[in-house]
């Protein structure tokens, strides 16, 4: 299990590292094809656009995904080899500096937890939809089990299915690489806007701080790409833009390198990230259009114009060619975004994970709570702080355009603007969206505003610039320090059955997002999360089991029904001795870890459960009642066995001892706990000791934890959660114990059912 730890987070770092290094090399090389004769910060920002340019149509290409990481190491390959014989062309070392600051923040959440995994399990699951579609991209099976939605943006997870194949990384360190590497760029970026307004020193600080400021280490945290590649990608059109403008814009390919950050847009954020570009694009050319009236009046202006032309219009053809084989996608999308009448396909109403609107003052860095969607702790504090750091950023602002690089200042401001209008326009989760490329801005600017041209001549200064930094890294990392990481031993343990059950429909009674992750190329069909899966009747659950659809507890194999168990030649179950007992047409195939697989052998025999069963494996069978006598006169047998005995957990936290006292007449029972913790868990019932594997998934299966011997009367459970390496970061939680008397169940004559 160690090693498997390490090969992760091994895994993911790689996958980090050839992000990083291709965009930054394949984005000089298409800028050197461009003709711009140096480094240009925008490099990494059209490195990463050109490589979801060229995976995502890598679905069509014959040997699929394997063809487009060849085409990227390529082009990588290239574009490095340009860079080893042209050194104007790489990255100046304080940009890898910058670079360094938040790649180590980004680590946190891993060194706190002591393993690598999926970021944000059990705050935010929307990483088991981004990975399932992943798969789709890498694998041929996975898109037949699960379509890919056709107006989605899928340029990040074709990236990751290319970045898995090519390296052999599994898709969850791909992604989860993916992501680490994006605020990495986003400091490249940053780095080459703000150039020399400050010393070499406070560039590197602000540039990183800057790229994982406490609102997007938050988004960072539950594994949210989107918005991180957002940022980093119109920071980078701002820096070619700057780069323009510095080297002037003669070259017909001079603005190609923007028309595919462009399409990087369209690849990440469709239609609607295109504000952002649009925003930026059309202030620069005023702040220009200025400028050159000033000196030449109307004539000057239109002579620019005029000689933009070209350039445009090949720019525009190359983004067309590159977006051709997304342009369905981005239809589809333009239907999306008007369904909801809010011009992004999301109802004004729907807060997603959120629970109400996010405070625009944690743009400024400094809020000190390990949830961003809460008020910070000690509010004053943190307010009082906030609003400094964004008197600051203004004084930055007018300090950037001073020195005559306004380029930093523009994009704060489209970025203020189009927050404030998704604020009054949309729901609460897309404003709070608009907030992480903001910060980055504000942020940078604010370091800027303190920070002299040599700290190290200024005392007062440095020590100015040292509080700052002290303050906006404590913010950030205490945000990463809460931010939980799927541990990977149940997933290890289920996707082992991947290999079986590939291709095939697969009963899953437990409640798991990932489940169809987990089990790659199968058609994956659970009581609360089937939407994936391309098999998956409309409506399979058992009258008797239907639950709250909030409630993710309480079903097992019975809850699927026979439309489901009919269909399927597979069952993954967990080892639960208080759930139903299997039916005969499924017998055990082998166990990974607290699972085991059963594989359909005979037609399903039809079988029913009494009406008031809910979410127990069972009911007493009141033969008396109108429900009894009509099961009596049905005659057939009845499984009759001792009703499991359950309690609730008092909450756990880290560390921390919780008891229950449970009362269970003598014998022997099978132990289960139910319960979602980020370490493992050891549990004590008199002397009787054992250890139960981290595990984040949603709360359901009582898994097994042993056999104990009960003397009767009150048994006391003893439960700890152990503590993270890094600290005590992890959410307290509850669960519940059962105690599961041993013995199989008997098939009685019906009429013997009586009162059991």
């Amino acid at each position: 299990h160690t090693v498997g730890r390490v090969a992760l987070m091994v895994q993911t770092l790689i996958s980090a590292a050839v992000v990083v290094l291709a965009s930054v090399a394949v984005g000089q090389l298409a800028c050197a094809v461009a003709g711009m004769q140096r480094w240009v910060a925008a490099a990494p920002a059209v490195g990463l656009s050109l490589l979801m340019l060229i995976a995502v149509p890598a679905l069509h290409f014959p040997g699929r995904m394997a063809t487009g990481a060849a085409l990227i190491a390529a082009v990588t390959v290239t574009g490095a080899v340009l860079m080893w014989r042209r050194p104007e062309h790489r990255p100046p070392l304080d940009a890898c500096l910058a670079g360094s600051i938040p790649f180590t923040l980004a680590l946190i959440p891993f060194v706190v937890q002591g393993y690598s995994g999926i970021l944000g399990v059990g705050f935010n699951n929307d990483m088991a939809a981004h990975l399932l579609y992943a798969g789709a991209y890498r694998d041929v099976a996975a898109a037949h089990a699960t379509p890919l939605l056709t107006y989605y943006p899928f340029g990040p997870h074709a990236l990751a299915a290319a970045l898995s194949k090519g390296t052999g990384a599994g898709l969850e360190a791909a992604f989860t690489g993916l992501t680490l590497a994006v605020p990495v760029l986003t400091a490249f970026a940053v780095h080459g806007l703000i150039g020399t307004t400050v010393g070499r020193t406070a560039r590197v600080l602000a540039a990183g701080l800057s790229a994982l400021p406490y609102i997007a280490a938050g988004y960072y945290g539950q594994g949210a790409f989107k918005e991180l590649m957002l940022s980093a990608l119109v920071l980078g059109f701002a820096a070619w833009l700057m780069a323009l403008r510095e080297d002037g814009w003669a070259g017909i390919a001079r603005l190609v390198p923007g028309g595919l950050i462009l399409g990087g847009i369209l690849s990440v954020y469709s239609l609607p990230g295109l504000a952002w570009p649009i925003g930026v694009a059309g202030l620069f050319g005023l702040w220009l259009i200025i400028g050159a009236w000033s000196d030449g009046g109307l004539r000057a202006v239109a002579g620019a114009v005029r000689s933009l032309v070209p350039a445009v219009v090949l720019a525009g053809a190359v983004t067309v060619v590159a977006l051709v084989p997304q342009v369905p996608r981005l239809l589809d999308f333009w239907d999306y975004m008007h369904r909801a009448g809010t011009g992004t396909g999301i109802n004004k109403e729907d807060v997603g994970n959120l629970f109400g609107p996010v405070d625009m003052l944690e743009t400024a860095g400094t809020w000190f709570n390990s949830d961003f969607r809460f008020p910070a702790d000690g509010m004053t504090g943190s307010v009082l702080l906030s609003l400094v750091v964004l008197g600051l950023a203004f004084w930055g602002a007018s300090r950037t355009l001073r020195s005559g690089r306004g380029e930093l200042v523009i994009v704060a401001g489209v970025c203020a603007f189009l927050w404030a209008y998704a604020d009054r326009t949309q729901s609460p989760y897309v404003a709070a969206k608009a907030l992480v490329p903001l910060s980055t801005c504000v942020v940078a600017l604010a370091v800027v505003a303190v920070s002299p041209r040599s700290l190290s001549e200024n005392r007062a200064a440095a020590l100015v610039v040292a509080l700052l930094t002290g303050t906006l890294v404590w913010s950030s990392a205490g945000i990463l320090r809460a931010m939980p990481v799927g541990p990977m031993s149940q997933q290890d343990a289920v996707a082992a059955f991947a290999a079986d059950v590939r291709g095939d429909v697969v009963a899953y009674p437990a409640n798991d997002e990932f489940a169809n992750g987990r089990l790659l190329g199968a058609a994956v069909v659970q009581p609360v999360f089937s939407s994936g899966s391309r098999w998956a009747p409309a409506s399979f659950i058992l009258p008797a089991k239907q639950l709250d659809p909030a409630v993710t507890e309480g079903h097992d194999i019975d809850t699927m029904g026979p439309a489901v168990l009919g269909a399927a030649q597979w069952a993954v179950m967990p080892r639960d001795a208080s759930d139903s007992e299997m039916p005969l047409a499924f017998r055990p195939v082998r166990r990974s870890g607290r699972w085991e697989l059963y594989r359909r052998v005979a037609p399903l025999t039809p079988r029913e459960v009494l009406p008031s069963e809910g979410g127990e494996s069972g009911a007493v069978l009141r033969c008396a009642s109108e429900v009894g006598r009509r099961v009596l006169a049905g005659c057939g047998v009845a499984s009759v066995r001792e009703a499991p005995i359950r309690a609730a957990l008092p909450v756990v936290g880290p560390g921390r001892r919780s008891v229950v006292a449970v009362a269970a007449p003598p014998g022997r029972y099978t132990l289960g706990l139910a319960y979602a913790w980020g370490q493992p868990v050891d549990v004590r019932v008199g002397d009787f000791k054992a250890t139960m594997p981290a595990s984040l998934d949603r709360a359901g299966p009582a898994f097994d934890v042993g056999t104990v011997d009960v003397r009767g009367g009150q048994t006391a459970v003893a439960v700890v959660g152990r503590k993270p390496r890094g600290g005590t970061a992890e959410r307290p939680f509850s669960g519940s114990v059962t105690f599961t008397p041993v013995g199989a169940s008997k098939r009685v004559p019906v009429a013997q059912a009586c009162e059991k």
